[in-house]
């Protein structure tokens, strides 16, 4: 299970990611779904994904952006 924080300097982009909260888990999930078991346990990598998830959601809001921090609030693995 992965929980993940948004910090942006606009109040509205905020909003307007949770408009897109279905569209933004998707990405999420499709994201760690592409990635292997060693890169998801290797906390080196974990930057990495914050920065990959950060390109997608930052795609999504397009002008409406952008994301500016992405914090893992729970990251755990089974």
């Amino acid at each position: 299970m992965v929980k993940v924080g948004v910090e942006a300097e606009d109040a509205k982009t905020l909003g307007r990611l949770d408009v897109l909260r279905p569209a933004a888990i998707d990405a999420v999930i499709g994201l760690l779904s592409e990635q292997s078991v060693e890169t998801l346990t290797d906390i080196t990598k974990r930057d990495s994904l914050k920065t990959q998830i950060l390109d997608r959601f930052n795609e999504m809001l397009g002008e409406e952006g952008p994301v500016s921090r992405i914090y893992f609030t729970q990251y755990v693995l089974q």
